[in-house]
């Protein structure tokens, strides 16, 4: 029997997980209805439970992990820069992310929010001068080809917001890529 590392296993729950969530909360999202608060409030309370389950498990891991006396870096410069990607990548990228399931569907937003490390990359490369590995190609050609596969056969009806929908995708991409 082959074993494989904690972190290999864990990679595979945290995929099977935001497959869970995607599909949740499409469901969850058609079923509230439509309308501007459903619109807008549904995706922010989904983010606010996202974001604070994520806080609240860290905080227990950094406890237990005896690393939580380094929280008073988060007030300096640097964490100031921490804070405004935890923003960027937390509640605009999620919302973003949030509205286009709702929009264009689970279908179209997956496949392109999938792109976020190819925009980490690329942003990698042009703000912070790194050199794009072999592997890194790899991936971000990887990357482009599973999302032009996935969204190159339109369904059979398109969603009315399909456009709006798959712009707000490419933004939680970008927003997690900078994050």
């Amino acid at each position: 029997m082959v074993r494989y590392p904690m972190w290999v296993m864990l990679g595979i729950v945290s995929g099977l997980l935001w497959g869970c969530n995607n599909y949740l909360y499409g469901v969850g999202a058609s079923a509230a209805g439509a309308g501007l608060v459903v619109g807008i409030g549904f995706p922010l309370a989904c983010t606010a439970v996202n974001d604070m389950s994520a806080a609240i498990f860290l905080l227990a891991v950094n406890g237990l992990r005896g690393t939580f006396r380094a929280i008073h870096t988060v007030i300096s410069r640097s964490g100031l820069f921490l804070c405004a990607a935890a923003l960027l990548g937390g509640p605009i990228g999620q919302l973003s992310y949030c509205l286009g399931i709702l929009w264009a569907g689970p279908t179209y937003a997956l496949a392109l929010s999938a792109l976020y490390p190819v925009v980490g990359c690329l942003l990698a490369r042009l703000l912070l001068h790194q050199q794009v590995t072999l592997r890194m190609g790899i991936g971000i050609v990887l990357a482009v080809a599973g999302g032009v596969i996935t969204g190159a056969v339109p369904p059979d009806s398109a969603p009315l917001l399909l456009l709006p929908g798959m712009a707000c995708a490419l933004l939680a991409a970008l927003c997690w890529g900078g994050e």
